[in-house]
C-alpha cells in the first residue's frame, strides 16, 4: 500500500480563502492490468488545440498542464477532463515542453523556449528553459541565453538551439536535452542545482549514433535511483546513464526510420515478490508517420548501485498500445509522455494541428 499526500493547488487556496487541505490518498499497486484509451478526454476538445507539443501532472493537485504552440500556450485540465484554466502570458517564443520543478525544491514549471516566433520583436524570446509559476506568471529566471538570435553551442555562457526537455535529480542537479531536428546541438548537459555550473556534457554538437551520442535527444527523465534516461528520438532508442555520466543501458529494439520521442517513469511500487519497480512506457512513431505505439514494460529499481539496467525491455513488454495518428503531410509523432503520480494513467500529445491529447487509463 502506498501513500501520497496531495495538497490543493493555488487556485483552489484562493477559492477557499486560504484554507489549506490536506488528503492522504492511498492506492494499492498493481502490476497486472493494461492502458484503455479514454476517448472522452478531455471533455472539451473544441478551439485551443493549435497544435499541442507537450504534457504534465502537476505532482500535487494532478492537473495535467498541455503545452500548445498557440494562444494559451498552457491550457489546465483536471485528471477527469475539465478546463480548469489557461495561461494568460505573451512571455514566450515557441513552447517545446514544461516540467515541474521537485516538490523539495519549491515546485514550480520550466518551459523550454524551443525557438523565436515567427515574428518575434521582443529580443527576449527563444533558445532558453525559463521558469513561471504554476499560475503562468514569469519569474524572470532563465537557463541559457535567452534572445530571438542567441542559438549557439556555448557553455560559458551556456547557449541552446532548440531545447527540447528538462529534468531534475533528487539532489537538485539540472539536465537539459538540447538539439531537436535542424537543431545546431544533439546533447544532454548536466547544471549544479544552485549556481548552474556546468557539471557534464553527454553527446556533442554533431549527431551520432554511438553510445551515449544523440540524434535528437528529445524527452528526458530521471529515475528512482538517479539514472538518466534519454529518448534519442531519431536513433530510434532510450539510452541510459547514471549521475556521472556512464552509460548504464540501452533500449535499441524499436524499427530504424521511426522515432522515439516519448518517455515516461513511474514513482517506484512494490512488485508482488517483495522487488521494486516503475512502470516505464515508451512512445515510439513507424517511419512512415502513419500510426506509433506506446510500449509498457517494468523497469527494475531494486538495486540503485547497480552497474546495469535491469528491464523487461525488448523482451516481454506488459503491453504494446497502437496509438492513432491521422495522416498529415507535416509528419505526425507520438511526440511526448506525461504520468500521474498516483493512477499511472499516461497522457499522450500528438503534435497535431487542431488534435486534442490523448489519456490512456490503467485499468486493472
Amino acid at each position: 500500500v502506498h501513500c501520497i499526500v496531495m495538497l490543493v493547488g493555488e487556485r483552489e487556496k484562493i477559492e477557499m480563502k486560504g484554507i489549506v487541505v490536506v488528503l492522504y490518498i492511498c492506492v494499492v499497486a498493481r502490476v497486472s492490468g493494461e492502458y484503455v484509451l479514454n476517448a472522452a478526454w478531455p471533455l472539451s476538445k473544441e478551439g485551443l488545440f493549435e497544435q499541442v507539443s507537450w504534457l504534465a501532472v502537476h505532482p500535487e493537485t494532478r492537473y495535467v498542464y498541455v503545452v500548445n504552440r498557440g494562444y494559451p500556450f498552457v491550457q489546465v485540465f483536471s485528471p477527469g477532463g475539465k478546463r480548469l484554466f489557461n495561461w494568460t502570458t505573451t512571455e514566450y517564443g515557441l513552447p517545446h515542453s514544461l516540467e515541474f520543478r521537485p516538490l523539495k525544491l519549491g515546485t514550480s514549471a520550466w518551459v523550454t523556449d524551443f525557438a523565436p516566433p515567427q515574428s518575434a520583436g521582443g529580443q527576449s524570446y527563444g533558445h532558453c528553459v525559463r521558469e513561471y509559476t504554476v499560475l503562468g506568471t514569469p519569474t524572470g529566471m532563465a537557463i541559457g541565453v535567452c534572445g530571438e538570435n542567441t542559438a549557439g553551442s556555448g557553455l560559458d555562457p551556456l547557449q541552446f538551439d532548440k531545447v527540447t526537455d528538462i529534468a531534475w535529480d533528487s539532489t537538485g542537479s539540472i539536465y537539459v536535452a538540447d538539439g531537436d531536428v535542424g537543431g545546431l546541438n544533439n546533447r544532454v548537459v548536466k547544471l549544479a542545482a544552485t549556481n548552474l555550473v556546468l557539471i557534464n556534457t553527454l553527446g556533442g554538437v554533431e549527431p551520432g549514433d554511438g553510445p551515449l551520442q544523440f540524434n535528437n535527444p528529445h524527452q528526458i527523465t530521471v529515475d528512482f535511483c538517479n539514472r538518466l534516461w534519454i529518448a534519442d528520438a531519431d536513433n530510434s532508442r532510450v539510452q541510459i546513464a547514471d549521475s556521472e555520466g556512464a552509460l548504464l543501458g540501452m533500449l535499441d529494439c524499436y524499427e530504424a526510420g521511426g522515432a522515439v520521442d516519448g518517455i515516461a517513469l513511474s514513482r517506484p511500487f512494490d512488485h508482488a515478490g517483495g522487488f521494486v519497480r516503475s512502470r516505464l512506457v515508451v512512445a515510439y512513431t513507424k517511419p512512415d508517420r502513419s500510426g506509433g505505439k506506446l510500449y509498457v514494460y517494468e523497469a527494475n529499481m531494486d538495486n540503485c548501485g547497480g552497474s546495469k539496467i535491469t528491464t523487461t525491455a525488448c523482451e516481454a513488454p506488459l503491453q504494446v498500445v497502437d496509438v492513432p495518428l491521422p495522416a498529415n503531410t507535416d509528419g505526425p509523432l507520438a511526440h511526448s509522455l506525461a504520468i500521474d503520480p498516483l493512477t499511472t494513467d499516461l497522457y499522450l500529445s500528438r503534435l497535431l494541428p487542431g488534435v486534442p491529447p490523448l489519456k490512456y487509463e490503467w485499468i486493472h
